[in-house]
């Protein structure tokens, strides 16, 4: 399956003219030309020299490197994924996705794993150690809802995607579960969303003309007033043995409960903390409590 790369008509088998736009159409190849890299290792911008060219000859909506830049992906409007080695242009392996039009390909932090999206409003998740398909998310909303772009957090647990309906979308990466669902931009906006180094924001972009900053994790902890917190009371402090029977006595009793033997008046003690009072006192001294 192949289409037009001026306007992504797909073409027949045999034609020579896209029915799109007319444009003639050349035999299907894969065509690498190496270029000579610059003699001197000079890192200014100026010395910036084309070394590898890849004619893969079909619309290419997005490319990414791998994170250990050994190889590249690239995503095409027939649905395809390809994996590229970057040392000499070769292409190493070819993911199908079961839609058309993938836009947007991008890789795990630690490049166990390939994530794509397409205009279906799917999203696959692919296994780079054997090019398996663990799972595709589905971008639920009224209506076609194409997913525009799809991101890693840099920790790897999370993925974001940010679609035509406006909407950016945080998934569990280990799961596909979803976790939230941002919403800011004007509904049926072509929406593309990146994360900070740091995960803890996520820039996106409309084609309404908007940039939005979402902080992902905000202090969400409700300031408590100290006078709202429960407060533990304190253990009451055991009164004085019975003289009768050397059972220990609660302050309050009057009676031994246990030999019902009348217990010797004393100064009062408060009921909170165990201490003894004085007469005059309203209000207990090492507590505080009322008396």
């Amino acid at each position: 399956m192949t289409f037009c790369e001026q306007c992504g008509t797909q073409l027949e088998a045999g034609e020579n003219f896209c029915g799109g736009c007319g444009t003639k159409i050349d035999a299907p190849s894969t065509d690498v030309q190496q270029v000579q890299a610059p003699a001197a290792h000079d890192k200014s911008i100026s010395s910036m020299r084309e070394i590898l060219t890849i004619n893969v000859n079909k619309p290419i909506w997005g490319v990414v490197y791998s994170p250990d830049g050994k190889y590249i992906t690239s995503c095409a409007l027939d649905g395809t994924l390809n994996i590229w080695d970057t040392a000499n242009g070769s292409l190493i392996s070819t993911l199908k996705h079961k839609s058309l039009g993938i836009n947007s390909v991008a890789y795990s932090p630690d490049g166990r794993y390939i994530t794509s999206c397409a205009f279906d409003g799917t999203i696959n998740i692919w296994d780079t150690t054997n090019g398996s398909l663990i799972s595709t998310l589905k971008h639920k909303s009224l209506g076609l809802c194409g997913v525009c772009s799809v991101e890693y957090s840099p920790d790897g647990k999370n993925i974001a995607s940010g679609s035509q309906d406006g909407t950016i979308k945080i998934w569990d990466a280990a799961n596909g579960s979803l976790i939230s669902t941002l919403e800011g931009h004007i509904s049926r906006a072509m929406c593309f969303a990146t994360y900070s180094p740091d995960g803890e924001y996520i820039v996106s972009n409309s084609e309404n003309g908007t940039i939005k900053i979402w902080q992902l994790f905000p202090d969400s902890e409700e300031q408590v007033k100290h006078d709202d917190i429960e407060q533990p009371k304190p253990e009451k402090t055991p009164g004085k043995p019975c003289i009768n029977c050397a059972k220990t006595l609660d302050p309050d009793w009057a009676v031994c409960p246990y030999c019902k033997t009348e217990v010797a008046a004393g100064p009062p003690s408060c009921a909170a903390c165990g201490k003894e009072l004085d007469l005059e006192w309203a209000i207990c001294p090492y507590c505080k409590t009322e008396v």
